[in-house]
């Protein structure tokens, strides 16, 4: 199971991707002033490398759009296939169709460069939405599987063959016997 930091939002583990020393530099020190914890990446290739050794070491990814080796929705396409991490996208591309790209394609957030204050230090809030979503999917499951066992129980009950405990003659016999001795009651009760 993973470990679930329940302090939110001080603790608060940001995987920050960004290629800009001076943006990673100020977006690190905004995030340590909340007592927030923040590791830095400046590749997209090095953040899979280490959400890929020890995702549950993140609570949330931060990720530039516009990186080197590889874009920041690629990065958001590959960590939603392959984690369940809320993942919010930053970049000074304020176009309408470039953030709308970024949130259809999984991004619980696209934040415009300058980044403000306010709008980083509220990021644990996505953390605590994807946890309580969870929880919401986990009970349904519960439940869902819950209902199929009651239907396995109750459909095995139905799908019983009554097996008998006596063969055909034995039973013949049997019911023989009953019949002679209700005959010889009902004799002694009409001779009284």
């Amino acid at each position: 199971m993973e470990e679930c930091n329940l302090e939110l939002p001080y603790g608060l583990r940001v995987l920050v991707v960004e290629d800009d020393e001076t943006c990673l530099f100020i977006l690190e020190k905004m995030l340590l002033s909340w007592r927030y914890q923040a590791t830095k990446c400046r590749l997209a290739n090095e953040a899979l490398s280490l959400l890929r050794e020890d995702k549950s070491r993140y609570d949330i990814v931060m990720s530039d759009l516009h990186m080197p080796n590889m874009d920041g929705f690629k990065l958001l396409e590959i960590i939603g296939l392959e984690m369940d991490l809320p993942v919010l996208m930053a970049s000074s591309n304020d176009k309408q169709n470039v953030i709308m790209k970024g949130i259809i394609h999984g991004a619980c957030d696209y934040l415009i460069k300058p980044i403000q204050r306010d709008a980083l230090r509220l990021i644990w809030q996505h953390v605590v939405r994807k946890r309580n979503i969870r929880l919401k999917e986990l009970q349904q499951l519960r439940i869902a599987e819950d209902v199929e066992l009651q239907l396995n129980h109750h459909n095995a009950a139905e799908n019983v063959v009554p097996v008998p405990l006596l063969t055909n003659e034995e039973d013949d016999r049997s019911q023989k016997m009953k019949n002679v001795d209700e005959d010889h009651h009902k004799d002694e009760t009409e001779a009284l």
